[in-house]
């Protein structure tokens, strides 16, 4: 529509997000189960988004970033889907994205059965 060409394949592109994206809901359905209340879902943003978008690279690169905070960055997804993005768009194939794309779905496991775990309400239902 825009005529924007990133030089990245639609596919390997949808990959990438779809796999930050299946983070992205981890993370989501975990800190719901955290807040019961919806008044506190408004610190969702400056406890949580905002310090991972710092630490994973989005404002800024990494290697600006102290030794430790480089370190601490690869635990955060937006770290890796940048990364793997950067190294697509570089001339790079999907077997150079192996390692990214293994450690953001491996994440988006993690946080997926820790958020169902949680969301899983501890008190059996009312039978209908």
């Amino acid at each position: 529509m825009l005529h924007y060409d990133a030089g990245i394949p639609f596919g390997i592109h949808l990959l990438i997000l779809a796999a930050f994206m299946l983070v992205s809901m981890g993370i989501a359905s975990t800190v719901a189960g955290l807040i019961r209340e919806s008044k506190n879902a408004t610190m969702l943003n400056s406890l949580i988004i905002t310090p991972t978008c710092m630490i994973g690279g989005c404002f800024w690169p990494l290697s600006i970033m102290p030794d430790y905070m480089q370190k601490l960055a690869n635990f955060v997804p937006q770290k890796w889907a940048i990364q793997a993005v950067e190294t697509i768009s570089a001339g790079g194939t999907l077997s150079d994205i192996t390692l990214p794309l293994l450690i953001l779905f491996g994440m988006a496991a993690i946080l997926l059965t820790v958020g169902s775990a949680i969301l899983r309400p501890s008190q059996p239902g009312v039978n209908a």
